[in-house]
């Protein structure tokens, strides 16, 4: 019977074995067919091996699970520390989540296992860039490119300093990369786009006309191609390169907007108008687009489309008076923070000149406390004083003027009375000192 049990245990111990060497290739192909979730179900029925966690968390990094695919592989490296597969699957599955950090630290780890690995240099690279130390990338990229003559991380350090506002050596390494590779249209655009910015259309002009000589099918340079004609005024040389762009399919805010205003700088208004219509339905903000069709509409005599695209224009346009104000005020507060309160009050002054009704009044305010308590000019401060306090006064008549008076509008009236109440008992204060100090002069 002992014996009999025996054969009855090894027969189901071998079929077990056998039914978990049937599923593997089962899982296998549920993986190579991306049905990650069937495979995930087979997973869990099996006795959890390393090679079935690691199939595990491939499933999840397939379903974009990367959370549960780190909690698999972290409870894997726990176990298996010097495993290089485990902590480079983990590195990636933190890159897609953007957690830069730690995705650093596994690379971190991986190169101490494994210092030669060109690979986990890279990375560890690209992820201290992605963290925005420039300088520590820039350092790598350059070992990279020196010790193994890895063209590509030549470009990468002209990234570095592009990013470290260091226009002029970056375009150093773009031209150096370009060296390496005359096609790299990378490089190519960045160097345009440098030059773009820095106003140096010229070599822009140069370096895109010869590009697109090789390549006329790129859409990237043949829009910073019509750019840099575009930036130089060359508006006859730009129409063809972006009217090149848009049969090319790019109907983008830039080359709209680029062919409307090159259109209208040369008098050509009947082009312009269906560019910029198009650009203005794309970006309401930009000016210089309102203008352009503020005063078309009024040469082509849609006055009422003049009448809007004026009307917006002067809702957005901040006037010179209100630049003065800020610009004052700024600078008395930038005084006051330094405790230079006479420098502080002659700005606050100054500033009255250009504020509105409103404005002042707080400027009264803020001159009048200044006088009062660091300064201790009595006479100084009850002028300020008495400003403040008629227009707080005139700021309540408006106040009670108006109809609809909700809950918040009876709010601000009740704060205004007590601000006043408050006022003409430091008025009252102000007085009297001057009163008294007239009194023993005498």
């Amino acid at each position: 019977m002992r014996t009999l049990n025996f054969l009855i245990i090894l027969f189901f111990g071998y079929y077990t074995v056998l039914n978990a060497q049937d599923n593997y290739p089962i899982i296998d192909e549920y993986i190579a067919g991306y049905q990650f979730d069937k495979a995930l179900v087979a997973i869990d029925n099996e006795e959890q091996t390393k090679e079935l966690q690691q199939k595990k968390a491939i499933c999840y990094k397939g379903l974009d699970n990367y959370s549960k695919a780190i909690e698999v592989l972290f409870s894997l490296a726990q176990e298996y520390p010097d495993d290089l597969k485990i902590k480079s699957e983990m590195a990636l599955c933190y890159q897609a989540l953007s957690n830069w950090n730690a995705s650093l630290k596994c690379y971190d780890e991986l190169i101490k296992l494994d210092s030669i690995n060109v690979y986990y240099k890279i990375k560890r690279a690209d992820m201290l860039f992605r963290l925005d130390n420039y300088k520590a990338a820039l350092a790598d990229y350059k070992t990279l490119s020196d010790g193994y003559k890895l063209n590509n991380m030549i470009k990468r350090s002209a990234q570095c300093f592009e990013n470290m506002n260091l226009p002029d050596s970056a375009m150093v390494y773009y031209s150096k990369a370009l060296e390496a590779d005359t096609m790299d249209v990378f490089s190519i655009a960045s160097l345009i786009n440098i030059n773009i910015k820095l106003k140096n259309f010229g070599a822009a002009i140069k370096l895109s006309d010869s590009f697109v000589k090789k390549d006329s099918t790129n859409k990237q340079i043949n829009l910073l191609n019509g750019l840099s004609y575009y930036g130089a005024d060359f508006y006859e040389d730009a129409v063809p390169r972006f009217e090149r762009c848009y049969l090319n399919g790019d109907s983008s805010l830039v080359v709209n907007r680029s062919l409307g205003i090159s259109y209208y700088s040369l008098g050509e208004n009947e082009k312009a108008l269906p560019y910029l219509i198009k650009a203005y339905a794309q970006d309401s903000t930009n000016v210089r687009v309102l203008y352009c069709l503020a005063v078309m509409s009024n040469e082509i005599r849609e006055y009422t489309n003049a009448v809007n695209y004026f009307g917006i224009l002067l809702d957005r346009t901040i006037p010179a008076d209100m630049y003065l104000y800020l610009y004052f005020r700024g600078l008395a507060k930038a005084h006051e923070g330094l405790e230079e309160y006479k420098g502080a009050v002659e700005n606050y002054a100054e500033a009255t000149k250009y504020g509105t009704k409103n404005q002042n009044m707080y400027l009264y305010f803020s001159l009048a406390t200044t006088y009062d308590y660091e300064l201790r000019q009595a006479d100084k401060a009850l002028e300020y004083y008495l400003k403040y306090q008629a227009s707080l006064g005139g700021y309540l008549e408006e106040l009670r003027k108006q109809e609809d008076q909700d809950d918040a509008h009876k709010l601000e009236m009740l704060s205004v009375e007590s601000s006043i109440k408050t006022l003409n008992s430091q008025i009252g204060r102000l007085e009297k000192e001057l009163a008294k100090a007239t009194s023993d002069v005498k």
